[in-house]
């Protein structure tokens, strides 16, 4: 890995698939270890049996819901998952401005185009997004609770499991309307 010109760690193709053969080692091992079978896991998250072999081989690259499917029916959130791999590391905790949300980014790869970014929301917390103007993608997924998402007085909620896209050329408000915490990835891409 080297670094680029930000000092950000630059990683290439192989870094890439050394991280997803270390979560799918954890993952199988997770799974061995708890006596589970591949039908089991499957028949409990929705994962295929398929690419449940190919993601614990490494061989592939699941989606963050294939990964929160398969991280919960271990009682592991995405967090852990990672924490417990070389795939992401945490490099900072710290708050967004409103102190009741917090962040810690998982992946720090502005160099490369990617971020993402673990939130915990506490109950009436909210946070606005600045427009950008790099053409940005953003993903919002929620893992637990619920968001509003406000966009031009327009208003959407997502739940456990829903995620919405949006391209930073506006303000974006999302607020937990929620009496519990909510929890969530964000994933910027640009």
């Amino acid at each position: 890995m080297n670094q680029g010109a930000s000092g950000i760690a630059i990683g290439n193709g192989e870094d890439v698939r050394q991280q997803l053969r270390a979560v799918g080692k954890q993952l199988r091992s997770i799974r061995m270890q708890r006596g589970l079978s591949m039908q089991q896991v499957s028949a409990h998250t929705g994962v295929s049996t398929a690419m449940i072999s190919l993601v614990e081989r490494g061989l592939a690259s699941p989606s963050l819901t294939t990964l929160a499917a398969l991280g919960g029916i271990y009682g592991l959130g995405l967090g852990d998952l990672f924490n417990g791999s070389s795939a992401i590391r945490v490099t900072t905790v710290e708050d967004d401005g409103d102190a009741e949300v917090t962040r810690r980014v998982l992946v720090d790869r502005l160099g490369e185009g990617l971020r993402i970014v673990h939130k915990v929301w506490a109950p009436g917390s909210r946070l606005i997004l600045a427009p950008n103007g790099d053409n940005c993608t953003e993903t919002m997924v929620v893992l637990s609770g619920e968001l509003v998402m406000i966009v031009n007085g327009s208003s959407q909620m997502i739940g456990p499991g829903e995620s919405v896209e949006f391209l930073m050329i506006q303000p974006v408000q999302f607020r937990n309307i929620g009496e519990e915490p909510t929890e969530s990835i964000r994933i910027s891409r640009c």
